[in-house]
């Protein structure tokens, strides 16, 4: 990979994807939340009731992986 370096540093083209990537990231991540809601309304029918179940969710693992620490 090392001696591909300064043909990927000169090269444009990858220049705009690395730039590009944190937006097309958010834009996937506002997608599959949509997509959700649009899916599971019964469930997931609100914005912030998504985010109290990821919440959840996280604090779930965080217990668990807590409990496998002690």
């Amino acid at each position: 990979m090392w001696p591909l370096l300064p043909v990927l540093r000169g090269s444009r083209a990858l220049n705009s994807v690395l730039v590009h990537l944190p937006l097309l990231g958010a834009s996937l991540l506002l997608l599959l939340f949509g997509v959700t809601a649009v899916c599971c309304p019964s469930r997931y029918g609100h914005f912030h009731t998504l985010l109290r179940e990821v919440r959840g969710w996280s604090r779930e693992i965080r217990r668990g992986s807590g409990e496998a620490a002690s």
